[in-house]
């Protein structure tokens, strides 16, 4: 389905102004997509913001404490509407002593250098600029309403990822390498956490206007074409046919935990 026909479907679709007005399981899908999204958001703030100081020039650093405090906010958006929408929402969504979080688990980890950060910021950041898109013509109106101004924030760090992408890559070294290594380990993760075939509630209901196939396939087609002009052609391999891009290596499916949309242990928390 291209973006005009699902927005046109979801246009005719009745909106939907409370979470109680979904399917229980609708619900739940609901609720931990929303989680997942909202934990990642949380984690990639507080990894910027480790890097407000440390960025190789002021106005990095400046950029880096400018997306933290972006994304941090978006989180604590998301987890209002969580919290206000949900009986069965956690306690205390904000609060660093939770203990149960859904994030990435690139994220546990601080990143270790600029070039992770870069890698972040594109890959991480790209896939939930991506994932907000998709709920931008959402049914579930109360959600809708939120996405136009997280995407307008979105728009500013993606041209920060891509600037600082391209500008290690022409450094070379181990700058250029180092990228590489970052996007070979995020990009299966991320792939994972659009979803697979048990996550199709959301997209059949137009809550999500796209499948998570279909998420894959549109972040690949952004993605790809710039990783394979970079260093990294050499740890990621893609194949690309008709304009189409996808990923040639096997994803850690085994290791996908559906509910909390993670690839590998579960955290206890982000510090």
């Amino acid at each position: 389905m291209n973006e005009t026909a699902a927005r046109a479907t979801t246009s005719v679709a009745p909106t939907i102004t409370d979470a109680k007005q979904l399917a229980p399981e609708l619900q739940s899908e609901l609720r931990n997509f929303l989680m997942a999204l909202a934990d990642t958001k949380r984690a990639l703030g507080l990894r910027y913001a480790e890097w407000c100081d440390r960025a190789p020039t002021l106005e990095a650093g400046v950029a880096a404490a400018a997306m933290a405090q972006d994304q941090l906010g978006q989180a604590r958006v998301l987890y209002a509407l969580i919290q206000e929408q949900f009986v069965d929402a956690p306690k205390g969504l904000d609060d660093d002593t939770r203990g149960f979080f859904y994030n990435l688990a690139y994220l546990d980890e601080p990143l270790h250098n600029w070039a992770a950060f870069v890698a972040a910021n594109l890959l991480i950041g790209g896939a939930v600029t991506l994932a907000e898109g998709a709920l931008a013509d959402s049914r579930f109106a109360p959600l809708r309403a939120r996405m136009p101004k997280m995407l307008e924030e979105e728009r500013f760090h993606r041209i920060h990822a891509e600037g600082w992408f391209k500008q290690l890559e022409r450094m070379g070294g181990h700058y250029a390498l180092e990228q590489a290594q970052a996007a070979a380990e995020i990009l299966p993760e991320v792939l994972c956490w659009f979803g697979d075939a048990q996550h199709t509630l959301l997209s059949d209901q137009k809550i999500l206007t796209f499948e998570p196939s279909e998420l894959r396939e549109n972040y690949l087609e952004r993605v790809a074409p710039l990783l394979q002009m970079s260093a990294a052609r050499d740890l990621v391999q893609f194949h690309e046919q008709s304009s189409r891009w996808s990923y040639a290596g096997d994803l850690p499916w085994g290791e996908f935990d559906p509910r909390t949309r993670r690839v590998g242990k579960q955290t206890t928390d982000v510090r």
